[in-house]
C-alpha cells in the first residue's frame, strides 16, 4: 500500500458478495457509478445488470446505453485522478519549500543581527 501510494497508483477495488443478496445489486451499481468497478465485472457479479442475450431490442439498448452514460459521465478517469493527486502533492511541496525558505531567511537575519 505504501509503495502504491508513493507511486500515486489508484486503488484496485475487489468485490465481495456479502451476505445480503438484496443489497448486493445496489452496492455493485454504486461501485460502477463511482468508477470502482467495471460494468463487465459488475454484470458477472449481478446478472440482473446484464441484458438478456436472446431478447435484443435496439431501442432498449440505446436507452440503457444513454442511462449508463449519464450514470458514469461525471466519473473522472484514473489519469485525471492521478493528475489531481500529483497537482495537490506539488502544491503541498511548494508550500513546504516556501515555508522552509522563509524560516531559513529569518534565522539568517537573526544571526546577522546578533553578530553584527
Amino acid at each position: 500500500v505504501e509503495r502504491a501510494r508513493a507511486e500515486c497508483r489508484p486503488a484496485q477495488w475487489i468485490t465481495s458478495l456479502g451476505h445480503d443478496p438484496d443489497l448486493r445489486e445496489a452496492v455493485v451499481t454504486e461501485a460502477v457509478r463511482s468508477g470502482r468497478l467495471a460494468l463487465t465485472h459488475a454484470q458477472a457479479i449481478v446478472p440482473a445488470l446484464a441484458a438478456p442475450v436472446d431478447s435484443f431490442d435496439a431501442k432498449v439498448a440505446e436507452s440503457n446505453l444513454a442511462r449508463l452514460r449519464a450514470l458514469v459521465g461525471g466519473i473522472p478517469s484514473a489519469r485525471e485522478k492521478l493528475d489531481r493527486i500529483r497537482a495537490a502533492h506539488a502544491a503541498r511541496d511548494a508550500a513546504a519549500t516556501a515555508d522552509a525558505k522563509d524560516l531559513a531567511a529569518a534565522r539568517v537575519a537573526e544571526y546577522l543581527t546578533a553578530h553584527a
